[in-house]
């Protein structure tokens, strides 16, 4: 993970480079905050830290979850609710702790860590006084878990007071990743479901982890089934409250299946913890749930912080990418018209031949559909009527009772489907066509307006279209695919299916199934070779577009300087194409 961090760190420095040189050539001022924001990005990965907050309801075991995992009773504890202030816990060589005030003309105050309680409590009347004026404790720590930039907060507990709540509701907005503290007796309430909801819609909280406290009140032989159903109530009740609020293309199922299809959730005894390190018992300490998350809780952290730091950054350079696009195209004036005149006429006339395109398939789909349906019973009814001049169910008999009828359903028939395909060819040419391009016109002509320097184009682009309409017609005419005999033939023998036919056994489910497979046979073959016809077509017609193309690129306002847009332009996608593959790692 670490070397993949390392390798999107050096990929987003990279475009951080590219778009400052890319800033440096744009034709008009570039915004200064552009330029600020890229430095603040170079900064970010040399400073920022990564601040991992335990959140939940009061009386969870927060602090006392937190002083485990520090492997010393640094936070105050107490089974009542306890905590009045952020804590925070940043690494640092020597204990110590210091005050920061909501007055910011105050200057921080530095304590012994040992009167926390006195600060950052409200369990007597002067310590929640002290802690309503103080906007957070820092503790430094030498902890490992800190080592490398990363702080540790604990928080008020939710669903006490109101003003407990907003202290940590506002907390959520500057931390990265969230450890939600449950109490084993009392296993994810509605309230925190709704909490933890919020958490996975904050942007700035890329995983969520949950840890089961007082683990050990609950029965060996249960521990398992609890584990079980708290990853199932808590997936569950999160993905119902997502699936009313948002559609389900929201982005936020994404992130929904990134934390919960693979949750880390883990049951601790504090008391447990806190007692086999103060005795030095690894097994006690393994016993408690504390071992397993020891060891994969940097794992998480490192693999969080770098989906976090790299995101963040990320979104700050589309955001640059974004604004400097749009005021790349609010300057180009002519030269954008230029651009809009040439992508807008040929975008608008590819969309509509692709329509006649979908309108040939389903008339040629349509009317043959149509004609064996027809044909079918037809056939079916003069079948019938040969097989009642049947004299006697002999081979010369049924030969000269039937085989007028099959030459001449066979001759009708190729006639029939023949004509039919000369009259779709036709209908599609000389009707659909028309009607394709006079409506192409109409929006052509409403796309341009009356903005004079579009309209001076139009009668080019009148005699491109009657010369587009001439190239179809021709084609039409002179198709010789239309002249092909498409050659009807049965399937299997009529006069086999009388003669294998047992007496007093109707010979009509055989004739139905030859007739049937005898159309269908033409009618798939002709059907391919009329969309085949029209797939050439669209070819001829690509042709025709690229000398337009052509003509449009030798009018005199796509010169050099629409390259240079162009260009920048093209710069811009490039380096939006890698932040979004930056997103979706």
């Amino acid at each position: 993970m670490d070397i993949t961090y390392k390798q999107n760190e050096m990929k987003v420095y990279k475009i951080v480079v590219q778009l400052g040189q890319m800033l440096k050539k744009m034709p008009f001022d570039c915004d200064p905050e552009w330029q600020k924001c890229l430095s603040e990005i170079e900064q970010q990965f040399q400073t920022r830290k990564f601040r991992m907050a335990v959140v939940g309801e009061f009386n969870r075991g927060k602090s006392s979850f937190i002083n485990v995992l520090l492997g010393k009773k640094i936070l105050p504890e107490d089974i009542r609710a306890a905590t009045a202030t952020i804590n925070r816990i940043t690494y640092g060589e020597t204990p110590k702790a210091y005050l920061i005030m909501k007055d910011a003309q105050k200057k921080s105050q530095e304590i012994p860590v040992e009167e926390l309680a006195s600060y950052v409590t409200k369990l007597t009347k002067e310590s929640e006084k002290a802690a309503s004026a103080i906007r957070e404790a820092v503790v430094e720590y030498p902890t490992m878990l800190c080592y490398n930039d990363v702080d540790l907060i604990d928080t008020p507990g939710m669903n006490d007071e109101e003003n407990m709540n907003a202290v940590t509701v506002n907390q959520l907005e500057d931390i990265d990743l969230a450890v939600v503290a449950i109490n084993a007796q009392y296993p994810y309430s509605e309230t925190e479901n709704h909490f933890v909801v919020k958490l996975l819609e904050n942007n700035n909280i890329c995983q969520i982890i949950f840890v089961i406290t007082h683990f050990d009140m609950i029965r060996d032989r249960e521990k398992q089934k609890l584990m079980n159903f708290l990853r199932s109530r808590i997936s569950d009740n999160v993905l119902k409250v997502l699936k009313n609020k948002y559609s389900p293309d929201d982005i936020i199922f994404h992130k929904y299946h990134f934390i919960f299809d693979n949750l880390h959730i883990y049951g601790v005894s504090s008391v447990s913890g806190m007692e086999a390190l103060e005795n030095n018992d690894m097994e006690l300490y393994e016993e408690s749930g504390f071992l397993q998350i020891s060891k994969e809780l940097p794992q998480v952290i490192l693999s969080s912080r770098s989906i976090n730091m790299i995101d963040n950054a990320v979104c700050l350079l589309e955001k640059i990418i974004g604004e400097c696009h749009t005021e790349l195209s609010r300057s180009k004036n002519d030269i954008q018209k230029m651009e809009k005149l040439r992508s807008g006429f040929i975008d608008l006339i590819r969309q509509l031949l692709g329509e006649l395109i979908i309108s040939a398939k389903e008339m040629v789909h349509n009317t043959l559909q149509r004609e064996i349906q027809q044909r079918e019973e037809a056939i079916l009814q003069k079948f019938l009527f040969s097989l009642g001049q049947i004299e006697a169910f002999e081979t010369e008999s049924v030969l000269r009772a039937m085989m007028p009828t099959i030459k001449q359903e066979f001759k009708g028939t190729n006639s029939v489907y023949n004509n039919l395909k000369n009259q779709i060819l036709h209908n599609v040419t000389e009707r659909s066509w028309r009607v394709i391009i006079s409506r192409f016109m109409s929006q052509l002509q409403t796309q341009l307006g009356d903005d004079p320097f579009f309209l001076r184009f139009l009668p080019t682009f009148q005699s491109q279209n009657e010369k587009i309409l001439n190239l179809l017609q021709k084609q039409g005419a002179d198709d010789k695919s239309s002249q092909d005999t498409y050659v009807f033939y049965w399937i299997d023998s009529p006069i086999k299916a009388i003669l294998n036919t047992e007496v007093n056994h109707s010979v009509l489910p055989e004739f139905r199934k030859i007739i049937h497979q005898s159309l269908n046979t033409c009618t798939v073959s002709i059907e391919r070779d009329l969309n085949t016809y029209f797939a050439g077509i669209i070819s001829e017609i690509e042709k025709e577009l690229n000398s337009v193309r052509d003509f449009l690129d030798e009018v005199p306002e796509a010169n050099e300087k629409e390259d240079v847009y162009t260009s920048l332009i093209e710069e811009l996608d490039a380096l939006q194409k890698e932040c979004n593959s930056l997103h979706k790692l």
